[in-house]
């Protein structure tokens, strides 16, 4: 066989006629004008075909269907508005208006849904931003969605409502909220009744947005049927660390900070530290954790946690007599403190080598089954006289392992502001997105982590100062009790005979107070003269820990 040849291709198809075939495309995309212009002529055809039949459909509660081949060129339309450039010319093309009177006379929610989601790409671009803040119109129509019954178009509306309201221009967007009733209303419908994860999501960032931006709406909110409301949106998602219920967190630390939302929160209490204990025991279930990227939403679950214990005499006790939530505690403590100090985490001992100091501490019973090690590190042991969650450390070796979560992602242009994720129903991942999280996360780390602990030196001390308050009962005949016949508190067991040595002393560091300048005191530093070093030493001594006195003696040492 000859060789292959392959002709030049025609003069008309040079480089010197190339923008003749480009003249139709939209910017530098392949995306054609015309194409683009006909699919808005179809739409608005197609609602102006349910405007005339409006007396048939409203028969119908589900609404009409659309042609599927008009669906299809719709949704290629929301695919192509996630680009820049075609946004640009859809503004050209006065698509806002064309997009809210779809929405406004359309019975179909498919139609609904795929003009709210192509809004909601749109509104990341500045000028389309501050054109839809422009349009009262549209704003009424975003928050009367909320009360479709259709769970898609609920989706694309709270999505497109946290978008605005990450805009440059939210403000109309929050004064519209503000004075409408009915908004909080729905969305505490919503959160009560949806089974709907991805709607819970999206609700959970536009609520978690609005009451972060203005604390008169969070003082609005604050009412015991939205706390109700998001406990049992919370049941729905679970209590598995995810960036989900991180928001739902959040909200409750945000009406933590009013003074309508504390008595709230506390008369609930029950029920909101079950799922906050759930999630600090699966972010803790390795020995080693990680916290990079879940410092705010700690933050905000111990703020609360601390809130409710401190505020309640009812669940006082579990500042004192929970295993867990101290476990739980100095594990982050400690992770908090590695970071700050830029060191990393000690390798603890894995759960069948791990045992008490034994050289130090002659008063320790020799643990079934373990051998006495002179000089060793104290480490957490588990089994009988550990709590729940540290049987699922008895299957750890002695290698690191770490939790790894993923960082809340910010609203970017051009792709799902809520998520990261691109097109629609979010089915096209947003590479760029990830690569952003990567780089701010240095600075970001920094701030969060500085946040956390301090929350968690607040925390620390309130645990240190319920402790000491237990040697000072009411009762003036309990002067007389015999030391012996004390009740050990199990948080003081557990941190005498299974917690590491490290972690007691990132408590002890934790609790040293560093006088504050008059000028930086405040009315509400009312503990400003406590040592809570010193409570530390009189609670051990009160209760005979004696490696607990020895550990704070070698600390004041170093």
């Amino acid at each position: 066989m000859g060789e292959t040849w392959n002709p030049s291709p025609p003069r008309e198809l040079t480089e010197e006629n190339a923008e003749i075939f480009t003249a139709d495309n939209i910017g530098n995309t392949v995306y054609s004008k015309h194409w683009l212009f006909t699919t808005l002529m179809k739409l608005i055809q197609e609602v102006d075909k349910h405007e005339e039949n409006k007396d048939q459909e409203q028969e119908t509660e589900l609404g009409t269907d659309v042609d599927e081949n008009l669906q299809d060129e719709l949704c290629k339309l929301w695919d192509m508005s996630m680009d820049m450039e075609v946004v640009k010319f859809l503004m050209e093309f006065k698509a806002i208006e064309i997009l809210t009177g779809a929405i406004a006379k359309s019975k179909a929610p498919r139609i609904t849904e795929i003009c709210v989601g192509i809004l909601g790409n749109m509104v990341c671009d500045p000028n389309a931003s501050k054109t839809m803040s422009e349009n009262s119109k549209l704003i009424e129509l975003s928050l009367l969605l909320l009360e479709s019954p259709d769970s898609p178009t609920l989706v694309e509306t709270t999505r497109f409502l946290h978008t605005c309201l990450s805009s440059s221009c939210p403000e109309p967007w929050i004064t519209a909220i503000k004075e409408s009733e009915q908004v909080m209303e729905s969305v505490t419908f919503i959160f009560k009744s949806s089974t709907n994860n991805d709607l819970l999501k999206n609700a959970a960032c536009f609520v978690d947005k609005l009451l972060d931006m203005k604390e008169n709406i969070c003082e609005q909110w604050a009412t015991e049927n939205f706390v109700l409301a998001l406990l049992e949106a919370i049941k729905q998602i679970g209590a598995k660390p995810s960036e989900m219920l991180e928001n739902f967190f959040h909200i409750f630390q945000l009406l933590t900070t009013t003074q309508e939302g504390v008595p709230v929160i506390v008369s609930q209490s029950d029920f909101i530290v079950e799922p906050i204990m759930k999630f600090l025991v699966h972010l803790c279930e390795d020995e080693i954790i990680s916290i990079t990227g879940h410092e705010n939403s700690i933050a905000s679950a111990i703020s609360v946690l601390n809130t409710v214990l401190t505020s309640s005499e009812g669940t006082i006790a579990l500042l004192t007599e929970d295993k867990q939530l101290m476990r739980c505690l100095l594990k982050v403590l400690e992770a908090a403190c590695c970071k700050l100090n830029k060191n990393a985490p000690p390798r603890h001992k894995s759960t069948d080598q791990r045992s008490a100091s034994i050289s130090d501490s002659k008063s320790l019973e020799i643990m079934q089954n373990k051998q006495k090690q002179p000089n060793t590190t104290d480490s957490e042991k588990t089994g009988d006289e550990g709590t729940q969650s540290d049987s699922a450390e008895s299957n750890a070796t002695s290698k690191e392992t770490k939790v790894t979560f993923s960082k809340p992602q910010e609203a970017e242009a051009g792709g799902d502001a809520v998520f990261g994720e691109g097109g629609r129903n979010g089915t096209e991942e947003i590479k760029s997105s990830s690569q952003n999280d990567l780089n701010r996360s240095d600075s970001y780390d920094e701030e969060a982590t500085k946040l956390l602990y301090s929350v968690l030196q607040g925390f620390c001390r309130d645990v240190v100062l319920a402790l000491h308050q237990l040697e000072d009962p009411d009762d003036e005949d309990e002067e007389n009790t015999e030391p012996e016949e004390l009740i050990t508190p199990k948080c003081l067991e557990y941190m005498e005979t299974s917690c590491s040595r490290d972690r007691i002393k990132h408590l002890l560091k934790t609790l040293r107070k560093e006088k504050k300048t008059q000028s930086n005191v405040s009315e509400d530093d009312g503990d400003e003269d406590i040592n809570h070093l010193q409570l530390f030493q009189d609670v051990a001594e009160r209760y005979d820990m004696e490696r607990l006195k020895r550990i704070y003696h070698d600390a004041l040492r170093t």
